[in-house]
């Protein structure tokens, strides 16, 4: 199961605030998640778990994770919110 470093303003895992739709979406496939669905600016991938928004110029302007922590599969490391946005923080997401 892979684990995601949270980087406040810089990334999550994979994703990158700032890389391009094309590299967004090969660098998450790489890492074990496909595209799974894509709606407007908004990539979806493991379950919608992990959305990608994309700006007017098609750069990652938004990454966002979401989740059940009792669905099998998904756990984070920190219980409930992200209470200090400035924390490093694991992340892991299996799909």
């Amino acid at each position: 199961m892979p684990v995601f470093e949270i980087l406040p303003l810089e990334a999550i895992g994979p994703a990158r605030l700032g890389a391009s739709r094309a590299a967004a979406r090969e660098a998450m496939s790489v890492n074990g998640f496909p595209l799974e669905r894509s709606y407007g600016r908004v990539d979806y991938f493991c379950e919608a778990s992990i959305q990608l928004e994309y700006g007017s110029g098609d750069e990652v302007q938004f990454i966002g994770v979401s989740g059940n922590l009792n669905r099998p599969g998904f756990s984070r490391h920190s219980q409930g919110s992200l209470r200090n946005a400035f924390q490093t923080l694991p992340v892991t997401a299996d799909c």
